[in-house]
């Protein structure tokens, strides 16, 4: 799900098999979004290269948690 914290609004939800992970599809998800993103808080479970490298690419700067293991 993304929100707009802004203004609260919900902008988009996507349903997924539970055997794929949420990072496999963020990408996708916000291609298909309404609006474009320029800032974006992911949790640690988005925190690998490709979706990074995604996020690039798309031109919106990730910020995600920090994963300690």
């Amino acid at each position: 799900m993304t929100v707009d914290t802004r203004h609260g609004i919900i902008t988009g939800v996507d349903c997924y098999p539970a055997n794929q992970r949420e990072s496999d599809i963020i990408l996708e998800h916000l291609k298909g979004q309404p609006c474009k993103y320029q800032e974006m808080g992911l949790d640690g479970g988005y925190d690998i290269g490709a979706v990074h490298r995604g996020l690039e690419l798309l031109g919106v700067q990730g910020y995600t948690a920090i994963r300690e293991y």
